[in-house]
């Protein structure tokens, strides 16, 4: 197998389920450790310009509150909210082609 570098224009960053209610309850890395890891991979998306896609789970509440470290790094992307438990299926993909890149 051989080493291809990254490529934005062939790679996405995925954040899937980044949000309030379901980030808390995260059984394999606490809240505080996540939320850094994803600012970082936020801020990475953005100096590489590597396009990324924000899904949300639908909320009982309504519009799925989105943690802010996405934005921090990238400003507000439109999420894509799922309606399946496969945030792979061909529709959201379709749909996040229509995504925000970062600037």
């Amino acid at each position: 197998m051989s080493y291809v570098p990254l490529d934005p224009g062939n790679a996405v960053v995925l954040f899937a389920d980044l949000q309030a209610g379901i980030l808390e309850l995260s059984a394999t890395c606490e809240p505080a450790r996540l939320r850094r890891a994803v600012g970082a991979l936020a801020k990475l998306s953005q100096i590489f310009q590597i396009p990324a896609v924000v899904t949300t789970a639908a909320t009982e509440s309504g519009e799925a509150r989105v943690t802010p470290e996405i934005a921090a790094s990238l400003g507000v992307l439109a999420s894509h909210t799922r309606t399946t438990t496969d945030a792979f299926m061909p529709s959201c993909r379709r749909s996040a082609k229509r995504c925000s890149s970062p600037a």
